[in-house]
């Protein structure tokens, strides 16, 4: 699926658009992540508002998401009055859209990613995401990452090149992964 992230800080808003379902889904950050509009992605008119049922993951900004079969992923940020990462151990939060709920996907491995933010993150459009790079408390990474959706598993994958970059992008295509950065000359 092909996504498009945009950050309002502002108003904590997230846009997500998914080319393959003709919607855009725009998650609105209040005290908690707790609602969601899924507008026509071609005509731009509101289908639905809904309020989000259960647990729900807390607010937060420099957080990067990604979809996969029909389902929302999110993972960490900053968050908080010190504005630091979000740190959930490596688990990470599935919206589904279908039924209205978030879930947190506690991870079964012994380890994970570092919390981080305005890192990157992309699906393979099966069952696995990938995060790559960001930023952590101090400094920048350049590690990359892939979660398998099914058994709730992180395996840590070769870095990106050097020199670390908060702000890079990553798509998935054709089995491969592709890292974008700009960088100046």
């Amino acid at each position: 699926m092909s996504l498009v992230e945009n950050w309002s800080h502002a108003n904590l808003v997230t846009t997500i658009f998914s080319q393959s379902t003709s919607m855009q889904l725009k998650v609105t950050f209040t005290k908690l992540c707790n609602k969601v509009n899924l507008s026509d992605f071609t005509g731009g008119a509101q289908v639905q508002v809904a309020s989000v049922n259960g647990s729900v993951s807390s607010s937060r900004v420099g957080s990067a998401s990604t979809s996969n079969n029909g389902r929302i992923y999110i993972f960490f940020g900053r968050g908080g009055v010190a504005m630091a990462p979000v740190d959930e151990h490596g688990s990470v939060w599935e919206y589904n859209p279908s039924a209205g709920t978030w879930t947190l996907l506690r991870t079964n491995s012994p380890s994970y990613p570092p919390a981080r933010s305005y890192h990157c993150m992309a699906s393979d459009g099966h069952s696995t995401i990938y995060v790559h790079a960001g930023c952590p408390e101090t400094g920048r990474l350049s590690d990359l990452w892939a979660f398998n959706i099914a058994n709730q598993t992180w395996k840590q994958l070769a870095d990106g090149p050097l020199p670390q970059w908060g702000g890079t992008s990553i798509a998935s295509t054709n089995g491969k992964l592709i890292r974008m950065i700009q960088m100046s000359d």
